[in-house]
């Protein structure tokens, strides 16, 4: 097990080493760790996806806030939201069976800034399991202005 996710971590760092500061920050473990936590097993046919998706959120993150890094103070955000595209897009590709994760965690309510997300104990896995994706690639967008440079 612990020899299979070093391999996945290779695999992910090759792919994501064309922006060498994403490995040496340690995103891809962070990502892999938070997508178990989530309840999602990655194997080694999954590392070009959860490359992408480290790759993408970074990019989106960087061109928002106009730096050429994700800034310290958006670390835990950056791997929420990577973590949450790369769910979302093997959800979209038909790559992910959520029958399989544990969704019986996952919280009634959630409010976050002037964002609320509720639904009742007898909403599909389906249902559950978009809100919490929503809520992971949403989190932290509140704080980019925080680290936003002017662009000239």
């Amino acid at each position: 097990m612990a020899e299979e996710r070093e391999e996945l971590l290779k695999k992910i760092s090759a792919t994501v080493s064309r922006k060498a500061c994403l490995v040496e920050d340690g995103f891809p473990e962070y990502v892999l760790s938070r997508l178990e936590a989530a309840g999602y097993k990655a194997d080694v046919n999954d590392a070009f996806a959860i490359a992408f998706g480290i790759l993408a959120a970074d990019e989106d993150i960087c061109n928002a806030c106009n730096q050429r890094a994700i800034p310290n103070g958006l670390f835990m955000a950056a791997v929420d939201q990577m973590a949450g595209r790369i769910l979302n897009d093997m959800y979209s590709a038909g790559r992910l069976d959520i029958e399989t994760l544990d969704l019986s965690g996952i919280v009634t309510s959630v409010k976050e800034g002037d964002t609320a997300v509720s639904f009742d104990k007898d909403a599909s896995d389906a249902d559950k399991f978009t809100a919490a994706v929503s809520i992971m690639m949403n989190h932290g967008k509140d704080k980019y202005a925080c680290y936003r440079r002017l662009r000239w």
